[in-house]
C-alpha cells in the first residue's frame, strides 16, 4: 500500500508543479503562448499527468514489462490528474495567467446588476 501512495504523491506533486505552481508560471506562459494545443497540454492536469506518469514509471508499484510500465503508469497518472482536476473544479492557473500569455482574461463569474 505504501508503494502506491508513494507513486501517487510523486505523480501528483509533478502534475501540480507543472500545471499550477507559481514558480513554474514563467515557463508555462512562454511554452503556451500562441498555441491552443500547447495551452491544453500544459494547463490540463490529465494531459500533463500522462507524461508525468511516463516519467514516474520507475515508482510504479506493480509488475509490468519494461515496455508496458511507462504506458500503464502514464494512463493511471492521467486518470489521477483528471480526478484531481475535477475534484478541485479546474485549473486556477489557466485564468490567472491569461494576461501573461497575451490573452484577454475571461472570468466564469457572472456580473450581477441591480435593477432600479
Amino acid at each position: 500500500m505504501t508503494a502506491i501512495l508513494q507513486w501517487a504523491l510523486i505523480t501528483l506533486g509533478g502534475i501540480y508543479f507543472l500545471t499550477e505552481a507559481v514558480i513554474f508560471a514563467p515557463f508555462r506562459t512562454r511554452f503556451a503562448k500562441g498555441s491552443g494545443f500547447r495551452i491544453g497540454l500544459i494547463y490540463c492536469p490529465a494531459c500533463t499527468g500522462f507524461w508525468v506518469g511516463v516519467g514516474s514509471h520507475q515508482w510504479w508499484p506493480w509488475e509490468a514489462s519494461v515496455y508496458a510500465a511507462p504506458v500503464v503508469s502514464g494512463i493511471a497518472a492521467m486518470a489521477l490528474g483528471a480526478i484531481w482536476s475535477h475534484w478541485k473544479g479546474g485549473n486556477p492557473a489557466y485564468a490567472a495567467e491569461a494576461s501573461m500569455r497575451g490573452e484577454e482574461r475571461h472570468d466564469d463569474a457572472e456580473e450581477t446588476s441591480e435593477d432600479e
